[in-house]
């Protein structure tokens, strides 16, 4: 069955490259400003020596390169990490960088790592206590992990995932395993001392991107205590 849920996982990521792809090139207001966010935190910790689990294209790890980072990137779809390496090629940041095509589960680090980053793929593993565990083995003591994912509280995400023609319950089912505080306690198990959770994103992104005002009104529910445990998107920082 393992064998199974893994194809599957790998086959839908690698048909969809093109559309992943395509949407990295639109770098739509909503998208631009989600990564923002994302690397705004990222950028407040060392992270010369960096592994992205699920990166994918490289979307979010490409900029990293670009500073100067080393970056290992893991993905189990070979065709993402293909065009991952041909946009490094561009850019002459093939040095830098390491990809791995593998599960987040089968990771084996030989070197610590000063940040682990992931993106949307917690809720694809088969076992976020194996990934939590590794991933605390893979960094060095202070290091720090960050990861993104839909909150499950959010009731965006159900329609969204229903008829998305991009999107499928067949790989997006896990997000049933990442309740805020299950994420919390899977980590806080591995091993993890400082557990940092936040919040944000009301809005689905073609109604933002039209919409930019929104942002402000997002802004505000983020600051509500009991709202903004239902906004779209989970932002977890854990520290070694």
């Amino acid at each position: 069955m393992a064998a199974k849920t893994d194809q599957t996982q790998e086959k839908f990521f690698d048909d969809e490259v093109s559309y992943f792809l395509s949407k990295q090139e639109e770098n739509s207001f909503h998208a631009q400003r989600v990564m923002n966010k994302f690397l705004s935190l990222v950028r407040r910790y060392p992270h010369t020596h960096v592994l992205e689990i699920g990166a994918g294209i490289g979307t979010y790890s490409l900029p990293l390169l670009r500073e100067g980072s080393s970056v290992t990137a893991l993905d189990i779809s070979a065709k993402s990490l293909e065009i991952y390496q041909a946009l490094a090629r561009k850019e002459n940041l093939l040095g830098n960088l390491t990809l791995l095509c593998q599960r987040a589960e089968d990771l084996e680090s030989t070197c610590m790592y000063d940040m682990v980053l992931t993106r949307h793929v917690v809720h694809h593993v088969e076992s976020i206590s194996e990934v939590a565990r590794r991933i605390h083995r893979s960094l060095r003591q202070d290091g720090v992990a960050i990861f993104l994912e839909p909150n499950p509280l959010c009731l965006y995400w159900y329609p969204y995932l229903t008829f998305h023609p991009h999107r499928s319950w067949k790989v997006e089912h896990g997000i049933f395993r990442c309740f805020p505080w299950m994420l919390v306690r899977h980590f806080q198990d591995a091993g993890f001392r400082e557990i940092e959770l936040l919040h944000y994103g009301a809005f689905p992104p073609f109604v933002v991107n039209k919409l930019h005002s929104l942002i402000a009104l997002e802004e505000r529910f983020a600051g509500v205590p009991w709202l903004r445990h239902f906004l779209a998107l989970t932002l977890l920082k854990v520290k070694k």
